[in-house]
């Protein structure tokens, strides 16, 4: 189970609001140091709030980043050009270990000038609010279709985030990550 807990939402100086939100559906009595699932909490604040509370927990930095490259992914058929696919396969390399921070650093300066979208550039960060800013920038580009109804997209984002959620990771015979399987990275 992935989990946060009332105490370090509490601490964070940016994330008050959610406090009081989470705060006021468990109750005054519900301890602070008492495990939040995600799961609980996606339902709850929703899939932007959720995943900005992400950052509280570093150690599962490699599930965020799993869930931001898949939902970059989810952009590619719009974005056939080779620089947008570069980048997409320099975060997933770095995702898997086949390239360090440094790699990750150089390649992000190189790519500075290239016509990919900003939702694709953070992936070229390495810190844990990279899933948050790429699904906000991908959803803001999406929110609407031509009727003016929320499209697919956010239900499809929420659904799959929490199926990674609800899957520990671990490797199967072949090597291949459960979380990479859920989101269809090769590892």
């Amino acid at each position: 189970m992935i989990a946060t807990t009332l105490k370090k939402i509490q601490e964070n100086g940016h994330s008050q609001e959610l406090y009081e939100k989470l705060r006021s559906r468990l109750g005054e009595d519900f301890p602070k140091d008492e495990p939040l699932p995600f799961a609980w909490i996606l339902g709850v604040l929703g899939l932007e709030d959720t995943l900005w509370l992400c950052h509280l927990e570093p150690q599962h930095d490699r599930v965020w980043r799993t869930f931001a490259i898949w939902a970059a992914k989810q952009e590619q058929p719009v974005m056939r050009d080779r620089k947008s696919e570069q980048v997409i396969q320099t975060a997933e390399q770095y995702l898997l270990g086949q390239i360090d921070e440094e790699a990750l650093y150089r390649f992000r300066t190189k790519a500075e000038s290239w016509p990919v979208s900003e939702a694709l550039r953070c992936l070229l960060y390495p810190d844990a609010l990279v899933a948050h800013e790429v699904v906000v920038r991908l959803l803001r580009r999406k929110e609407y279709d031509e009727y003016g109804q929320k499209t697919w997209i956010r239900f499809f984002f929420e659904r799959t985030f929490l199926r990674l959620l609800s899957k520990e990771d671990h490797r199967d015979p072949s090597g291949t990550s459960t979380h990479a399987k859920v989101c269809g990275i090769p590892s």
